[in-house]
């Protein structure tokens, strides 16, 4: 079971993770962080993702440009940013058609928090505002918010 949280206190976002790369069928424990920093041009802080699944979408944020912020931080989110990953994503050979719409690995889920505010990005590129001030995202994401 994998497992990413998030949680916001003000402007301070908090992101954890335990520590497996993977789908059910597989396993990998990695050296490699499942929560990130990654600057973005306009912000004087880096945003927080996190990544369930494979470590492979973990690679391609780390090495996508990411776009500039604009003042409206949730079209940022929804549209530019979900925009830039797509095209980084089909450029690394990670994306897929099924049924008519293009989708990453199931197991593959985001977690975003800056400025006070937590997104979450799912396999469908459905971006997802948090209105309450924490978050999970993963296999365990049931469990982490009942706890």
């Amino acid at each position: 079971m994998t497992c990413i949280v998030g949680y916001v206190s003000g402007k301070d976002i908090y992101l954890g993770a335990d520590s497996w790369f993977g789908d059910a069928w597989s396993y990998s424990k990695v050296k490699r962080p499942k929560v990130q920093p990654i600057t973005v041009p306009g912000l004087a802080f880096p945003i927080l993702l996190g990544v369930t699944g494979y470590v492979r979408l973990n690679t391609v944020l780390e090495r996508m440009e990411m776009p500039p912020i604009v003042h409206d931080r949730r079209q940022w989110v929804d549209s530019i940013f979900v925009e830039a990953l797509r095209k980084a994503m089909w450029g690394a050979g990670y994306l897929w058609w099924d049924e008519g719409q293009e989708r990453m690995p199931e197991d593959n889920e985001i977690i975003m928090g800056f400025e006070g505010e937590l997104y979450a990005i799912q396999s469908n590129f459905q971006a997802v505002q948090i209105d309450q001030p924490y978050a999970a995202v993963g296999a365990g994401a049931w469990h982490a918010e009942g706890a």
